[in-house]
C-alpha cells in the first residue's frame, strides 16, 4: 500500500498543524499530532501506511488504504473544524483543490 498525501503550504511563516485532521469523503481521518508543523514554503507528506514519522514525513499506520482511487475527497480542517483546504476528483474529471 502505497498511498501518501501531500500537504505544502506558501505561508511565509511556520504553519502550526497540531490537531487538525486530513479526511476522505467518508470521514476516515488522520489527526495530525501535536507540535506537527510546516515551515514556510515546506511540506509534508501523509504516508497511508505504517513508519517512522520525520519532520517532513507522517505515517497513519493504517493497514487499508484511506483513499478511493476513483473518487474520493481530501479535506483539511484546523483544531477549530474550519476548512483550510479540499482536493476533489473522479476519474472522468479530473483533479479539483479549489480553496475552501
Amino acid at each position: 500500500m502505497a498511498s501518501t498525501s501531500s500537504c505544502p503550504t506558501t505561508r511565509t511563516t511556520p504553519a502550526d498543524l497540531s490537531r487538525w485532521r486530513l479526511c476522505n469523503a467518508v470521514f476516515h481521518c488522520y489527526v495530525f499530532p501535536k507540535g506537527t508543523s510546516i515551515g514556510p514554503g515546506g511540506a509534508l507528506r501523509v504516508h497511508t501506511g505504517a513508519g517512522r514519522d520525520t519532520l517532513v514525513s507522517l505515517y497513519m499506520g493504517r493497514d487499508r488504504p484511506l483513499w478511493a482511487n476513483w473518487a474520493d475527497v481530501a479535506t483539511l480542517t484546523d483544531e477549530t473544524g474550519a476548512v483550510r483546504a479540499r482536493c476533489m476528483w473522479d476519474r472522468g474529471r479530473g483533479i479539483d483543490c479549489s480553496p475552501p
